[in-house]
């Protein structure tokens, strides 16, 4: 795969307060010794709607491409978007090699579940396998995140090696509820597979993501977290926002911060690991909490508590990018612009306010702001960044994402 090269950036896009890049800095300047991980927060525009293949032409790809030029590959975090069984359909983002791979049905061996850092998948029976996972490139371990719910067992294997059981203890309540990880090290370097199989017993099995490693003592680490229909408030989906404390775990930004246990009594707020506790988190909501009219008020308070969560995750802190992307402003009027809601007054008066809770977030906090809802401007379909319609961009227009990133970090 040929290098992606970012065009030349010029504008007003951006507000760096002094020193918002300190820990993103000291973590590039240290991976020759350690890792560095980045992570994505949001929705379907980070999860790569609108690209022609998500693993390589979404901003996402894009900007990991650019980072890893010079830089050795540490690993990912392979959440359900990387899987056809829940990205695939008439205008989800798809690509031409799935990470994750499911056995049995859709909606009928198993089933989806807005929770976690973004979505997990459950049983609903034995399924041998349940979950298989080869990555595209050497690897010497890997990470299964899931999470306990109800009281069973589930098993994995690495290639043709033997099985281990995962004893499961849960006592059925999401409130309850815990994420948790187990490791698994000491491969040597090459091409495996990560086979995860569920029990009889239903809702046993809940995987939120597996993570690859290509070394885990140095490089970069990548974690992309988007999710269609995500909101920081109140999705698009039901029960898909990521600061609903009635859904489970019970704190989902918290997780950001490496929680694990329950709200009333966690059992620790830091260690989880990657893909919790960042060294560099590119935030990037909005668009569908102004969908749902969510006041600037609550957005900026769960932004805030989204921030302050990575930032305690790690003692060195987090660097943090917030992004607004393009949604609908009220200022279309004809048909070179996007038609659905661009001149709905609830719609575009809500992300006025949205995108300002943004940058008050990000000059409180000494995080960087990028306006890409700027950067797209008036005409973003006659300038080929987003198709009519649609929000979501094109492979133009996550070229223009991911060049705006890539001048900064």
């Amino acid at each position: 795969m040929p290098l992606y090269i970012p065009p030349a950036i010029s504008g007003p896009y951006y507000s760096l307060p002094d020193g918002w890049d300190i820990a993103w800095k000291t973590a590039k300047a240290n991976l020759g010794i350690q890792q560095a991980a980045i992570v994505g927060i949001g929705d379907s525009i980070t999860q790569g709607w609108g690209a022609t293949d998500f693993m390589v032409d979404s901003w996402w790809a894009k900007l990991r491409s650019v980072l890893l030029a010079g830089n050795t590959l540490a690993g990912d975090h392979y959440g359900l978007l990387y899987s056809d069984a829940f990205t695939t359909g008439t205008s989800g983002p798809t690509t031409a090699t799935y990470p994750l791979l499911f056995g049995g049905t859709y909606n009928t061996d198993y089933g989806p579940n807005p929770s976690g850092y973004n979505y997990l998948a459950y049983n609903n029976g034995a399924l041998t396998p349940f979950v298989t996972v080869t990555p595209p490139y050497d690897v010497v371990g890997f990470d299964i995140l899931y999470i306990d719910v109800s009281a069973g067992t589930w098993t994995y294997q690495v290639d043709s090696g033997s099985t281990t059981t995962i004893t499961c203890t849960g006592s059925g309540s999401a409130a309850n509820s815990i994420v948790k990880k187990v490791s698994i090290t000491g491969l040597s370097s090459g091409s495996h597979t990560l086979t995860i199989n569920s029990s009889s017993d239903a809702i046993t099995c809940n995987v939120l993501g597996v993570t690859a490693y290509a070394d885990t003592s140095a490089g970069l680490l990548f974690g992309n977290m988007g999710w269609p229909g995500m909101g920081l408030i109140t999705g698009s989906v039901a029960n898909n926002a990521l600061a609903d404390t009635a859904q489970f775990p019970p704190d989902r930004l918290a997780l950001y911060q490496g929680y694990q246990g329950t709200t009333a009594s966690p059992s620790s707020l830091t260690g989880f690991g990657f893909p919790a506790a960042p060294d560099l988190a590119i935030i990037s909501f909005g668009v569908n909490d102004s969908y749902q009219g969510v006041s600037r008020a609550d957005f900026r308070d769960a932004l805030n508590r989204l921030i302050w969560s990575l930032r305690r995750g790690k003692s060195d802190a987090c660097s943090i990018i917030i992004c607004a992307m393009w949604a609908a402003d009220g200022t279309a009027a004809d048909s070179t612009h996007v038609a659905n809601s661009d001149n709905a007054d609830g719609f575009s008066n809500a992300y006025h306010d949205i995108k300002s809770a943004m940058l008050e977030c990000a000059q409180m906090n000494t995080c960087a702001f990028v306006d890409i809802h700027g950067a797209f401007g008036r005409a973003p379909v006659a300038n080929g960044w987003i198709g009519s319609g649609d929000i979501h961009p094109s492979d133009d227009g996550h070229s223009k994402i991911a060049a705006l990133l890539s001048a900064i970090v």
